[in-house]
């Protein structure tokens, strides 16, 4: 499958992600390294052009250039997909690979210092025990990978660990540390896991089995998600990890389930543009849209759920 459709209405797609970034390239507009995914033919996995794919840096840069804008640019027609090959490269892949729960459960016994965590109990002191809850709930993990990192471990409705997101955080201001380069990786490159077929679902896919019948929100960072759960723990809340993890594969936890739109403030629109994506072969039972208010200069610099939740706190 591709992201949004299938192979067959989508003869190109942007090339899934290979241990270490081995495979993204430099941004031909931004010019930064590793951000740079390019798209490929479905049945020969060829790139199309070093020109043709999309920057992952979306607020930032936002270049963005399709196969059907290079073709057309180049007045020649799309190539013939070969449907045959499709559906033998898609039957080696089907199966999902997962991480050894030794790793998981190394991670919650570890006592590595975790900044995230120390962050969120610094700032909701009043509420230490429910903050201690929901990073139990949600399986956080510690990790030594980056001193005081953090695991984002993204959990199956089967209780399968998928992989991991490992992410820094500065402990003072919350904010992710980007100092001399963006402090993320993921488990199962760290591991080195040989043929490892990533299969994503959205943070938090695990606690939808206790109440079949809670609302559930959907927002974009593991961090908010959290936060909101703190806050508004009569939500559900998943994140999606990216704007671009948005797809009907990973919807199927949302089946019969009313949901909760709730983009970061700059990204209001592409999220709309997206919403069909819930409503369409009966994916949930209701969907509602949620738009941030917020300033322009929010806006710009991207505030989202988690943002005006510390900012309210904070108020009391």
């Amino acid at each position: 499958m591709s992201r949004f459709s299938s192979k067959k209405s989508r003869p190109y797609i942007l090339e899934p992600y290979q241990r270490g970034g081995r495979n993204r390239f430099s941004c031909p507009n931004c010019k930064r390294k590793k951000s740079f995914t390019r798209y490929i033919r479905v049945d020969t996995r060829e790139y199309i052009h070093e020109t043709v794919g999309r920057c992952d840096k979306e607020k930032r840069c936002g270049y963005h250039r399709p196969p059907s804008e290079y073709y057309n640019l180049q007045g020649i027609s799309s190539p013939t997909i070969n449907y045959s090959i499709i559906k033998i490269k898609s039957d080696k892949n089907l199966t999902p690979s997962y991480i050894p729960s030794q790793y998981f459960s190394d991670s919650l016994r570890r006592r590595y210092p975790n900044y995230f965590s120390q962050y969120l109990l610094d700032t909701f002191k009043t509420v230490k025990a429910r903050v201690k809850k929901v990073l139990e709930d949600y399986r956080i993990g510690n990790t030594n990978h980056f001193k005081g990192g953090t695991v984002f471990w993204q959990i199956d409705g089967s209780n399968r660990i998928r992989t991991g997101k490992i992410m820094l955080y500065n402990p003072a201001t919350g904010k992710r540390v980007k100092d001399r380069y963006a402090r993320i990786n993921w488990m199962h490159s760290v591991l080195n896991i040989p043929d490892f077929n990533l299969s994503q679902v959205y943070f938090g896919t695990h606690l939808l089995k206790r109440n079949s019948n809670a609302t559930v929100g959907l927002v974009e960072s593991e961090k908010t998600a959290i936060i909101a759960a703190i806050a508004i723990p009569e939500i559900f809340w998943l994140a999606t990890g990216g704007i671009n993890n948005i797809n009907q594969e990973r919807n199927q936890c949302l089946v019969n389930r009313s949901v909760i739109l709730v983009p970061d403030a700059d990204a209001t629109e592409d999220w709309k543009n997206r919403e069909h994506l819930f409503n369409m072969c009966k994916s949930v039972r209701t969907s509602s849209f949620i738009e941030l208010h917020t300033s322009p200069k929010d806006k710009i610099e991207g505030i989202d759920l988690a943002d005006i939740i510390i900012e309210n706190h904070k108020a009391k």
